[in-house]
């Protein structure tokens, strides 16, 4: 998790709203502020309008050098940059932050997080469910979710280390703003930013989006999420990268007139790899320096069919709703054989053929469909699930209808076939969306006992059938 900011350099400044103004005892003077917004428009006209319209989803160092932009690696894990280099931003240390967090434990309202009946973003018109399930933004959108669930609040109101320790607060889009609006309709790429945060100068639970709390004029720097649908590459930046950074030290130098230096942090992701990238916009100079981390990747270094191979399994078929997880993972392990990375439709398996399937396994792609309540989920959801599990079923050759089954009906079945769902949500809710007519019998293993999520394993076999070895654990045969 990377570090908040806990403050920046200081120095006299103002905010270009009508609220803050109304407290601010520095005003600047009109000819300040006129050549403030003389210099913003010609910063944007000549860095930030040529990027909405490019179609091209990375930067190339040639472009940046003609910009005149430099760049510099910041550590992810500190947020600290190398000797000798400015800062601007002092970062909270993870060990202050492991504090924090072992006081408020969102862990432990973990149910929460599945409840979708909050805003996720600045947009409803595009909810996450909207975005394809795992897809680059998708993904990164869960983890945008994810870390609000540990710094704003858990799902059940309980606050997060945001509100409790620090005065960082979410900054509402408003409607019609420029990058609200190039996140999402007018690009041609796809990207979004979900979530703005600014400092404010005192504790408020909620900022209402007029903007009634007051931003603290000596604190110039901002924070956004973005959710990208271009891969993250280690040594260039993504268009949509440079796009929001430029906006966001721009929009932050008419808010801070007095400021010489403006600097802006993004927290980029793709999937499920991350990076911090920082803006420093001199407004004197008129030049941009960019520092941008490693990235990291939050997700087990093991690729499952690939461990699976190594025990055995001959014949694996690989699905998934992503045509770039399938090229990537094609491309990633041609070597390794027996396995077939395919793009389809789990809720419709053309090609599948039926009793085809010995053990099934599932790591995200039921998750991927799951939204809203997990004690009414919606039909969407319903729908969703049981179209993939009925197709399962299928391949499978357990029955030709999973919420039809007849549990006393076991003469289609062959012992051994087994159906593992590893996931992170509450066993109970999946309990009430996967077996409705008790037609399964259900074997649940917590696999990590950890202070954070727990994963469970769900082992689904039909009535009677799949009984556990010795160890109490299930046996999988091996395919030939």
């Amino acid at each position: 998790m990377p570090s908040l900011a806990s403050h920046t350099t200081s120095q006299n400044s103002d905010i270009e709203t009508e609220e803050t103004s109304k407290i601010n005892p520095c005003q600047p003077f009109p000819e300040e502020t006129r050549k403030r917004k003389v210099f913003v428009s010609q910063f944007l006209k000549a860095n930030f309008a040529p990027l909405p319209r490019s179609n091209r989803p990375y930067i190339d160092t040639g472009a940046l050098e003609h910009m005149a932009i430099k760049c510099l690696h910041v550590d992810f894990n500190t947020g600290r940059l190398s000797n000798g280099v400015a800062q601007f931003v002092d970062p909270i240390p993870p060990s202050k932050i492991g504090e924090w967090l072992a006081v408020t434990k969102p862990w432990l309202g973990r149910d929460g997080f599945f409840h979708d009946q909050e805003d996720d973003g600045d947009d409803e018109d595009n909810p996450l469910e909207n975005l394809g399930p795992a897809s680059p933004q998708w993904e990164a959108a869960s983890l945008y979710r994810l870390m609000n669930f540990y710094l704003v609040h858990d799902g059940q109101w309980n606050l997060g280390i945001l509100q409790t320790q620090t005065l960082w607060r979410k900054y509402p889009i408003p409607r019609g703003r420029t990058l609200c609006q190039l996140s999402h309709t007018q690009s041609p790429r796809n990207w979004r930013v979900w979530t703005i945060f600014r400092r404010f100068q005192y504790y408020e639970d909620i900022i209402s989006e007029t903007g009634e709390s007051p931003l603290d004029p000596d604190k110039p720097h901002v924070m956004a999420f973005l959710a990208d649908g271009a891969l993250i590459r280690e040594n260039v930046l993504s268009t949509s990268e440079l796009t929001c950074i430029t906006y966001l030290v721009a929009d932050g130098a008419l808010k801070y007139k007095h400021h010489r230096f403006i600097p802006a942090t993004l927290i980029s992701a793709s999937l499920r790899t991350v990076r911090i990238v920082q803006g420093v916009l001199d407004c004197q100079k008129g030049t941009l320096e960019i520092r941008k981390s490693q990235p990291v990747t939050f997700s087990d270094s093991r690729v499952i069919p690939v461990e699976l191979a190594s025990q055995g399994y001959k014949r694996q078929l690989c699905m998934d709703f992503s045509p770039t997880v399938v090229d990537l993972m094609t491309q990633g392990h041609a070597e390794v054989k027996g396995i077939e990375w395919k793009l389809m439709d789990v809720r419709d398996m053309v090609g599948v053929a039926d009793k085809s399937v010995g053990v099934a396994f599932d790591k995200g792609t039921l998750d991927a469909m799951i939204h809203g309540s997990p004690w009414n989920p919606p039909e969407t959801v319903k729908e969703n699930t049981s179209g993939y599990l009925n197709e399962v079923c299928l391949a499978m050759n357990i029955t030709k209808s999973f919420f039809l089954a007849n549990p006393q009906d076991s003469s289609s079945t062959e012992d051994g076939r087994v159906f593992l769902y590893v996931t992170f949500r509450r066993p109970h809710f999946m309990k009430l969306l996967f077996n409705p007519g008790g037609v399964w019998d259900m074997n649940i293993q917590v696999l990590n006992d950890s202070g954070s999520f727990d994963y469970s394993d769900i082992c689904f076999t039909r009535k009677g059938h799949g009984i556990p070895n010795a160890s109490g654990k299930w046996h999988c045969p091996t395919l030939e």
